[in-house]
């Protein structure tokens, strides 16, 4: 081998990814969100660990992949988008009323990871309430296969549903004020 390619360094963690997600449509080694954990927790971003281990109530600020965005029919006819965020720690359900929705509802559909703030609700707390008092939960099992993440050339992949489940596919949700 010339001496010259012993020289050439090995690929960045962000470049290995890359690679790993364009040549095998998702990623083995390490989670996206593990490559921005340390600029997220610089801005007080908290993982789906950490919301799940958080009081009910407590203001929040999360960000993570988005998994299956769907905006189901209501009685009211009143937009009510659900979506789970993943991160390397885990998953946690956001539900995003109406009046968030029209100011920070095209993030949610053309964005592949977000960064959502609003308020923290805890599975065996009270449950999450929308502006006007009523109850709100969100229940979506899903499996995570981005189309894109941070320049990564997108595939064509998208969220795959697994199906219904009577459970809460999170043990924390987080009612949003905001989604960027």
């Amino acid at each position: 081998m010339p001496a010259d390619a012993r020289s050439v360094g090995d690929f960045s963690p962000r470049e290995k990814w890359h690679h790993e997600f364009d040549i095998l449509g998702i990623a083995m080694q390490q989670h996206p969100m593990a490559l921005i954990r340390e600029r997220l927790r610089r801005e007080g971003v908290i993982t789906a660990a950490q919301a799940a281990k958080s009081r009910s109530g407590r203001r929040a600020k999360v960000a993570g992949v988005i998994i299956r965005p769907h905006r189901p029919p209501t009685k009211s006819g009143r937009t009510v988008v659900f979506f789970t965020l993943e991160d390397e720690t885990g998953m946690l359900d956001v539900t995003v009323f109406e009046s968030v929705y029209q100011r920070c509802g095209k993030a949610i559909f053309t964005q592949p990871i977000v960064t959502a703030a609003g308020r923290l609700d805890r599975r065996g707390a009270a449950p999450p309430r929308d502006s006007e008092g009523r109850r709100t939960e969100a229940t979506m099992p899903a499996l995570f296969t981005p189309s894109k993440v941070e320049g990564s050339q997108s595939n064509g992949r998208h969220a795959n549903d697994l199906g219904g489940s009577s459970e809460p596919s999170t043990p924390a949700s987080l009612t949003a004020d905001s989604v960027v």
